[in-house]
């Protein structure tokens, strides 16, 4: 396949740039409508468009070799798709409730847990020079995410959604990682079976929502479905080649492909702190390659 011959700091960076695309149609979407109403139909649609093709990579790995893991990959794929309903439900709860400048520095606390949960239940060994080059995008993101002008206003905002899916992404990302790492399924197997566990899920609990929603809501959410699920495999095929760390950590560079996109699309004028922030993301990130 040609994505295993990309190196996984381009895959990470690709999926932040596919994620940058997907946050702003989230934010779009959420301006008239209840999370509740989106969420299971969002993962049904993406459940649906890999449906059309997985005749041609559906896969989980039931050879002798691998028969004794065969009921624990079917129960961490379940976990797994639990964990990140409700980490779902808490991402677009962020974004229904807060402006992106809020959210996104707190979603972008992920890797940093993440750093911690794969060290005490994967005992993923990452070079210390990674961790900290990793630790310092994290902090360059917060940094260019947040709006100083308003840092007084967030104290009184409700960060706790946003700080619960930053969490429960991490949460996810172990059994994620242990899944694909030891080939028990492949990546858009375990996204399908997730996203229709997800979605089945979230509209026995919350309801369709189709009633209260108009023909734009649903072209939006096909549209966005696409990136999202480009976003995800190429994360995955990012966490089977690196560390869950470095590959979360890359793949949440979202507000530097924001800003790029910004520039060409919207027109926005790049202000020197947001030059210079992205300049230092993308450098520390080659250098972060370059000791893999």
């Amino acid at each position: 396949m040609l994505i295993n011959s990309i190196d996984n700091t381009i895959l990470a960076l690709g999926s932040a740039f596919f994620s940058a695309v997907s946050n702003i149609l989230a934010r779009t979407i959420l301006k008239d409508i209840k999370t509740k109403n989106i969420l299971g139909l969002n993962f049904l649609m993406m459940t649906g468009v890999l449906a059309l093709f997985s005749p041609w990579f559906f896969k989980i790995n039931i050879s002798f070799k691998y028969a004794g893991t065969f009921s624990v990959t079917i129960l961490l794929v379940l976990l797994i798709s639990i964990i990140d309903l409700i980490s779902n439900y808490f991402y677009f709860r962020s974004f229904e409730e807060s402006e992106a400048s809020v959210v996104t520095p707190i979603l972008s606390l992920s890797p940093g847990f993440i750093f911690v949960f794969s060290w005490f239940f994967l005992d993923d060994i990452v070079n210390y020079v990674q961790i900290l080059f990793a630790c310092l995008i994290i902090v360059v993101i917060i940094f260019i995410s947040t709006d100083l002008k308003n840092i007084k206003s967030i104290k009184k905002l409700n960060i706790y959604p946003s700080l619960m899916a930053s969490l429960l992404f991490a949460l996810s990302a172990i059994p994620t990682k242990y899944l694909l790492s030891n080939e028990f399924i492949n990546a858009p197997t375990l996204y399908e079976i997730r996203g229709a566990v997800i979605g089945l899920f979230a509209i026995m609990f919350f309801g369709s929502g189709i009633e209260e929603m108009k023909s734009y809501h649903f072209r939006y959410l096909f549209i966005r479905s696409l990136f999202v699920i480009i976003q995800w495999l190429l994360l995955y095929a990012a966490l089977i080649k690196g560390s869950a760390g470095i590959s979360y950590t890359l793949a949440n560079t979202t507000p530097i492909f924001v800003i790029i996109l910004g520039v060409f699309f919207l027109k926005e004028k790049l202000s020197l702190r947001k030059i210079i922030a992205t300049v230092l993301v993308l450098i520390l990130a080659m250098m972060i390659n370059l000791m893999n």
